[in-house]
């Protein structure tokens, strides 16, 4: 399946490139057909640009906030393709990549990375307060939901200090693995809400 798929990128993308490149610029020559090309590296380029900052703010606000910025980081990834895609040469790619740049159009490619990740493989986060949450199998597999791995301490009421440091501690993992929640039903709501008739 990699080499089937490796051989559509090395000889399938370019030929249809070449193929578009010569309908149209049979239809409108070959001076126009360059101008299109270049406009749109130039166009593309300023709207992945705009539209990285704006992920930028976003990924920023959801870590104040303690939230997974999955949905931040979905449409970085999506940004990168768009820009690489929008700046090589060729009608397909053009296409592809101002599809990326479409937020809706991110919003379902992560909404289905994350249904995927959650379905058939494990799906983890860390933070640096050293809790983990973990989805092993899904929704549909065996088990009783999440599981959450992190460190515990027996305290006694001798021990009123530790006993409220510990408090603390397991209420900003709970915060943690809510955020986890959170961004994860973000994400499977979002392209539903965000569809035109």
């Amino acid at each position: 399946m990699g080499g089937l798929i490796l051989f559509l990128i090395l000889f399938g993308i370019p030929a249809i490139e070449i193929g578009l490149f010569v309908l149209i610029g049979g239809e409108i020559g070959v001076w126009s057909t360059l101008g299109v090309v270049l406009l749109t590296a130039i166009v593309g380029t300023a709207l992945v640009r705009a539209q990285g900052l704006s992920v930028i703010r976003e990924l920023n606000g959801n870590m104040e906030r303690g939230e997974l910025p999955i949905s931040a980081m979905v449409s970085g990834v999506c940004l990168v393709l768009a820009g690489i895609l929008l700046v090589t040469p060729g009608f397909m790619t053009d296409a592809i990549g101002f599809i990326l740049l479409i937020p809706w159009t991110r919003n379902l490619l992560g909404a289905g990375l994350v249904t995927g990740l959650a379905k058939h493989g494990t799906f983890r986060t860390f933070s640096a307060g050293g809790a983990t949450y973990s989805d092993r199998y899904g929704p549909g597999g065996p088990g009783r939901g999440p599981t959450i791995d992190g460190e515990y301490e027996d305290v006694s009421a001798a021990n009123s200090n530790t006993a409220g440091a510990s408090a603390t501690q397991s209420e900003g993992s709970e915060t943690q693995v809510d955020g986890v929640r959170k961004s994860l039903s973000k994400m499977s709501e979002e392209p539903e809400t965000t569809k035109t008739p």
